[in-house]
């Protein structure tokens, strides 16, 4: 409840460029008969106006919807009018936010939520005749029961969405929907038939599209499920603005007014969502409700309390703009970008190390399926491919395997204790994506350095069926490598106290000639679970592993014998383990080499099949002095140890 004293929050906002559409004094006004609201923004140039039919007028809809005179808690507890101030300033300039913006050629999303009738909104088959932009929802599920379209419900659903049965964040979109007036509104559980197989793998493909081509995206980050609702009970004493008069004495006089709000903390439940890192790259635009009503587009962001937008640093010129933001120009404005040539403002140089960048934030969010893990990542891998023009197979991408298949279980800074995760049996494992719910990392490129392509693996052959027939960038059931390069016999060593880095470092900077590659190495790489490479024979560290998971004494995790032997200053057990290197990339920076060679573990010996254990960086000489592989058939046998291997 308010107290008498805040009977109204008056706020003033002056400024001198008239160019801009918001530099219109703003009133803020909130009225004790709203309680515990966010407060109602009117603009002096939008006094009494009708919102739906200035966004008419805005956006050239075919349709009018007759709203109320104003609104309230009890009718929307949103900001209307400011945000209809946020969007048209948007869409009338800023460049950069259009593209992806849908376009008349563009496919529409099968389903979308027709909500111009208030509180009848009802399921629409979308056609070529469909008129309008739509928006898109991004929200999190949570535990709470979502009303999902169902094969049995779609024809009932086609004529009237029950809205007594919807969660309160799909009806609170589908009313601000309405109010700001569109007619059209995606969401993935209501515009996807759930339970029809076919339709949901389509769909899940174009998510990528979908978000990319709405007009904007409604982000719900206050909600941890889909019943917390866009909006809540608020004090707006919070949100009182403090006016101070700033007086500045010079040769002109100066007067400004300058506004003091309070900072309140906000929790974005959707940062860690697995889902929703390709809604945040691919929307333009965003309108965000968190404890406030808020704005982000590639070039601006504002919220209620600074309702005025400040311009974000360009994605274009500016290497500290937004790393989203850099990330979208060049998946949907490639040419843009050309033409700019904006090169040196951090804008990606290579394509497929952008990917990685975007494999390493979505394998630190959460899923509730372990199945989703490429499904969720589906429409970035669409757009990915469009723009690289590269062949995408379970994550990773052939044409840049040397370095992609070079991915470790990085250490996880939050919770640095040994932690085991788990693995996939459905996935190769030489993909990233057999692993679950632990953070991966690349090893990458070494800057200032040359790539010595040759050295490294070629890839002969690739399988890697999707389940999916509609969707190539979903779920994999199995996959095979055939890979031709050097294979060699090594020994690694594990043990748990490889966590505590001063014990690792000791063992790998025990000899001045290992300084230069692996202090590099071990610097740059921070494994959840770390080991040692040794020579077979004279147990020699030739260089740092990071594995994939642990190797705990007692288990099956490899197939080798394995010996325990004691390891000073520690009474913990170190196991170790007979394991084949294959020389994956080779780096040269100055007068040394960055070798990185994947760690494999036999299957098949006569078949020569493998599977993955890890990686490991080598130093400098170390390859050379490795055993060479022993194979029966004489025809495969070769000076240099190459062979062509199959990898699981």
């Amino acid at each position: 409840m308010l107290c008498d004293r805040c009977k109204s929050v008056k706020f003033e906002v002056s400024s001198n460029a008239a160019s801009e559409p918001y530099l219109n004094a703003c009133r803020i006004e909130d009225d004790l008969s709203n309680t515990g609201s966010q407060a109602l923004i009117t603009d002096r140039g939008f006094t009494d106006a009708d919102a739906a039919q200035r966004n008419h007028n805005l956006i050239g809809s075919s349709h009018q919807t007759e709203l109320p005179h104003k609104y309230t808690t009890k009718d929307l507890p949103v900001n209307v009018n400011l945000a209809c101030l946020w969007i048209k300033n948007c869409l009338q300039s800023h460049e950069n936010c259009t593209f992806g913006s849908r376009q008349e050629s563009t496919l529409l999303p099968t389903l979308l939520i027709n909500v111009s009738i208030p509180d009848r909104p009802f399921l629409e088959l979308t056609s070529e005749a469909t008129i309008g932009p739509y928006l898109a929802l991004s929200y999190c599920w949570g535990n709470h029961k979502n009303l999902k379209t169902l094969l049995n419900t779609k024809d009932k659903y086609s004529k009237l969405l029950p809205m007594e049965e919807l969660p309160r964040t799909v009806k609170d979109s589908i009313n601000v929907t309405r109010v700001l007036g569109f007619r059209y509104l995606w969401i993935d559980a209501l515009c996807i038939v759930q339970d029809d197989e076919e339709m949901r793998n389509k769909e899940l493909g174009r998510m990528g599209d979908v978000y990319r081509n709405a007009l904007f995206t409604i982000y719900a980050k206050r909600g941890q499920s889909c019943d917390d609702g866009l909006f809540e009970d608020q004090d707006p004493r919070l949100y009182r603005p403090c006016q101070l008069k700033w007086l500045k004495t010079t040769e002109r006089k100066t007067e400004t007014y300058v506004t003091l709000t309070c900072s309140l903390h906000e929790v974005n439940h959707l940062e860690n969502r697995g889902w929703v890192l390709q809604e945040e790259i691919l929307s333009s635009r965003r309108l965000i409700f968190g404890r406030q009503m808020s704005w982000a587009c590639t070039t601006t962001t504002a919220c209620e309390t600074h309702p005025v937008p400040k311009k974000e640093h360009d994605p274009l010129t500016n290497e500290k703009s937004d790393s989203f933001s850099k990330l979208r120009m060049w998946l949907l404005a490639p040419n843009f970008i050309h033409d700019t040539q904006s090169v040196g403002c951090g804008l990606p140089d290579n394509g497929f190390d952008t990917w990685y960048d975007i494999v390493t934030n979505y394998s630190t969010r959460k899923l509730t399926l372990p199945t989703d893990t490429l499904p969720a990542l589906s429409g970035l891998a669409t757009q990915f491919s469009r723009r690289q023009k590269s062949t995408y197979i379970g994550g990773l991408w052939r044409e840049d395997l040397q370095v992609g298949l070079a991915w470790y279980v990085a250490l996880n800074e939050s919770y640095p204790g040994l932690v085991t995760g788990s693995t996939s049996n459905n996935r190769p494992t030489w993909s990233w994506a057999s692993v679950e719910n632990l953070p991966v990392r690349f090893r990458g490129r070494e800057p200032n350095s040359t790539h010595l392509a040759y050295k490294g693996i070629e890839v002969l052959q690739v399988s890697c069926p999707s389940k999916e027939s509609n969707n190539p960038y979903g779920q994999i059931f199995a996959g095979a490598l055939t890979l031709r390069g050097s294979i060699k016999k090594a020994t690694l060593c594990y043990n748990p106290g490889f966590l505590q880095r001063n014990y690792l470092s000791e063992k790998l900077y025990s000899e001045e000639d290992k300084l230069n590659s692996l202090a590099l190495a071990e610097y740059k790489i921070r494994a959840q679970f770390p080991a040692l490479l040794l020579r077979a024979e004279t147990e020699d560290v030739l260089g740092m592993a990071a594995l994939d998971r642990p190797a705990p004494g007692g288990s099956a995790e490899f197939s080798g014998q394995q010996t325990v032997i004691c390891s000073p200053p520690t009474i913990e057990r170190t196991m170790q383990y007979p394991i084949w290197c294959l020389l994956l990339s080779v780096f040269r920076r100055s007068s040394f080499l960055l070798s990185t060679c994947l760690l494999l573990d036999a299957v098949d010996k006569e078949n020569l099949v493998y599977r993955r254990r890890g990686i490991a960086v080598l130093k400098d000489t170390a390859w050379s002095g490795l055993e060479s592989l022993d194979v029966a058939d004489a025809s495969l046998t070769h000076p240099d140890s190459i062979k062509t291997i199959n990898v699981e």
